[in-house]
């Protein structure tokens, strides 16, 4: 049983190792596939087959790499917005969430319903130079990128 096994593999085996050996590529012969390149035009085409993939690979993982160091730069970002007349300031970091709030002395003295208002103003100011900053350094991040990589990501 185990030669007749040895045997099968053999034969199996043969027809695929002879394309690679040299020869013509008759019936019953597989011809190579140059999944990494170096096939017939490799001098035109750079990468081929399965080269291009690990290029797309090498890329994806600089992407990933780049996406990473831009989420710790921006939990570290500070961006600060403040009501019409400064009485409360609110400070977030660069994934619009709160850090901290300042309300003077002044603010507090009008009333709640005032100060509620004021926090709000200066939330939505403070959001809205995050989102600017986020958006301003995911578009440098995607500038450097191979547009080839960024036409699979939604949005692009």
């Amino acid at each position: 049983m185990v030669r007749l096994l040895v045997l099968a593999s053999v034969l199996f085996t043969l027809p695929s190792i002879s394309a690679f050996l040299g020869g013509g590529y008759g019936r019953g012969q597989l011809a190579p596939l140059n999944l990494f390149g170096g096939g017939a035009g490799a001098e035109k085409k750079k990468t081929g087959g399965m080269g291009a993939m690990v290029d797309q690979f090498k890329q994806m993982a600089e992407m990933t790499k780049k996406a990473k160091q831009l989420q710790e730069e921006l939990l570290v970002l500070r961006l600060v917005g403040s009501s019409a007349d400064g009485d409360v300031t609110m400070t977030v970091n660069g994934k619009s969430v709160p850090v901290s709030c300042e309300i003077s002395d002044a603010a507090m003295e009008k009333g709640a319903e005032y100060v509620g208002s004021s926090l709000t103003e200066a939330l939505k100011q403070a959001n809205e130079e995050s989102k600017k900053t986020m958006g301003e350094k995911m578009t440098e991040m995607y500038q450097t990128m191979d547009p080839a990589m960024l036409a699979g990501l939604p949005g692009m």
